[in-house]
């Protein structure tokens, strides 16, 4: 999952998962709950800091220039999306 997020452009700090197994065990599922909280408070953080992830810049730089030649080529059949990037990232026609 993280992959898919990274091609799209996205940061990621983190992730957590669980198995329906682990789930069912309160003590199992009180951990994940709490790591899960732990992770989102961090989110918060990083998002009211405005933090960058350098490590992590060629793969975030690599995933926009991706999806700016998308957008162009396909704004025919993604006008939505065209009128965005158009809009907010000064492309042109």
């Amino acid at each position: 999952m993280l992959t898919v997020l990274k091609n799209y452009g996205l940061w990621t700090l983190g992730s957590i998962s669980a198995v329906r197994a682990q789930l069912d065990d309160a003590d199992e599922k009180a951990r994940l709950v709490e790591s899960a909280g732990a992770l989102g408070n961090r989110m918060v953080e990083a998002i009211k800091n405005q933090e960058t992830f350098p490590n992590s810049e060629n793969e975030h730089n690599q995933a926009f220039e991706i999806m700016k030649f998308l957008v162009m080529t396909l704004k025919e059949e993604w006008p939505f999306a065209w009128n965005y990037w158009k809009t907010h990232w000064n492309m042109e026609e």
